[in-house]
């Protein structure tokens, strides 16, 4: 039997940013109304919805999906801090949770002037450099949610001129998990000067498992991810696949990410679409799916900080009972 999945996603503000005494202070605010006939229901909290095929699920949900403060600040030259909080993250984790991950999205030195033109140094909590991050919509994709951020570890980057960057990282995991920083670490290259309009990354990483509490056969999760960018005119179109292999550090389970999409500017508005086709090689046969998304939206913009949106996102999955997912949303910035 095929349900109907409704959501609907509203109001989002960010604060300009503020110079004085060169401490610069930004953020911002995102909440979420969406409603659901399979999500929400009362039993899953909203940021981990539940699907019942079978059962009277749905319901209703304002969450908030951003509430950001930064401020960052240049001590000396070529040396900034920067701090990123975000409350909605507060409301996502056990309340007896003891590491940071509660609040803190981002807690960096940054150093930009080692005598090496080009090169720059991150250490502290930021996101790694791996996939191609190119996101359009408020509905997060598949592809999007693979990004490895909010751990701590040592970042650096190379820019080359007329070419692109290179950048490499060792990080922790889990703080919490038993894990060491050797352990995971990720690596990317991007090609974004050589070819006007173009953009091409290729990036990899391995992300240790808990030696403490690892289960036998429990294995490093290995990454792969490879995409484009390309800007035509108005036209923007892109592509990126990623290929996890033992998947949440379970032996012998894969995940393959597609996704494809393009976006066009036409004045004030900015009209997107994506696929995604996730394939999930789960072990278990009875958990093995394939999970094709198709979405769609229209951006209108009355400033470069404040637009609505309004999207559409179905999904079906490649199981016995399928489903058919329909999101719409509505997103304010200022």
């Amino acid at each position: 039997m095929k349900k109907l999945i409704m959501a609907v996603m509203i109001c989002s503000f960010a604060t300009p940013a503020i110079a004085e005494d060169g401490v610069v202070v930004s953020g911002a605010v995102e909440i979420q109304y969406r409603s659901s006939d399979d999500y929400y229901d009362d039993n899953a909290p909203a940021e981990y919805p539940s699907i019942d095929h079978n059962g009277e699920t749905g319901g209703d949900v304002i969450i908030p999906e951003e509430l950001y403060l930064q401020v960052s600040k240049k001590i000396d030259e070529g040396v900034e801090v920067l701090l990123k909080l975000d409350g909605a993250d507060m409301d996502r984790y056990d309340d007896n949770a003891r590491d940071d991950s509660k609040y803190v999205e981002e807690a960096q030195i940054i150093f930009s002037e080692l005598g090496l033109d080009g090169l720059s140094i991150v250490a502290g909590k930021d996101e790694m450099p791996f996939g191609q991050d190119y996101e359009q919509f408020l509905l997060n994709s598949e592809t999007h949610k693979l990004e490895i951020d909010k751990v701590w570890g040592l970042h650096a980057i190379y820019n080359f001129k007329g070419l692109g960057s290179i950048a490499a990282a060792v990080f922790e995991r889990d703080r919490i998990a038993n894990t060491k920083v050797q352990d995971s670490y990720a690596a990317k290259a991007t090609l974004d000067q050589l070819v006007k309009n173009l953009s091409v990354q290729v990036s990899m990483a391995r992300i240790g498992k808990d030696v403490g509490a690892a289960p036998p056969g429990e294995k490093d999760e290995s990454r792969l991810s490879g995409g484009a960018v390309f800007k035509w005119g108005d036209f923007t179109f892109h592509g990126e696949r990623t290929i996890i292999i033992d998947h949440d550090h379970e032996k012998d389970y894969d995940l393959d990410v597609t996704q494809v999409g393009a976006d066009f500017k036409l004045k004030d508005f900015l009209i997107k679409v994506r696929q995604e086709v996730i394939d999930d090689e789960n072990p278990d046969p009875t958990e093995d799916r394939q999970e094709l998304k198709l979405a769609g939206g229209v951006n209108y913009y009355f400033s470069d900080k404040t637009f609505v949106a309004a999207e559409i996102e179905f999904t079906k999955w490649d199981i016995a009972d399928d489903s058919e997912e329909v999101l719409l949303g509505v997103k304010f910035l200022f």
